[in-house]
């Protein structure tokens, strides 16, 4: 995987430009950077689907079922689903 890097609040608060947030609506909504949007990579039944792999079958599988997921319906799905391109 690529590298990653860290960046201080303070950094975060001077950058310009949209910050995309792609949690699930429900996570957004419990909190989120002060002007993000939202354009969620799962919507709250398919992370709830993810987690419960992840407790019933491991890490491994809910890596694949998210990949899954994420990769196989592709950004463009996701923002038709939801967030300020809906």
């Amino acid at each position: 995987m690529g590298e990653t890097g860290s960046i201080e609040i303070q950094q975060l608060r001077e950058l310009k430009g949209p910050l995309v947030d792609v949690r699930s609506p429900s996570e957004f909504e419990k909190g989120h950077w002060p002007g993000a949007i939202n354009v969620p990579l799962f919507n709250d039944e398919e992370r709830a689907a993810v987690g419960t792999a992840y407790k019933q079958q491991g890490r491994t599988q809910a890596i694949h079922r998210g990949a899954t997921r994420a990769i196989g319906a592709g950004p463009k799905a996701a923002l038709s689903r939801s967030g300020p391109f809906a």
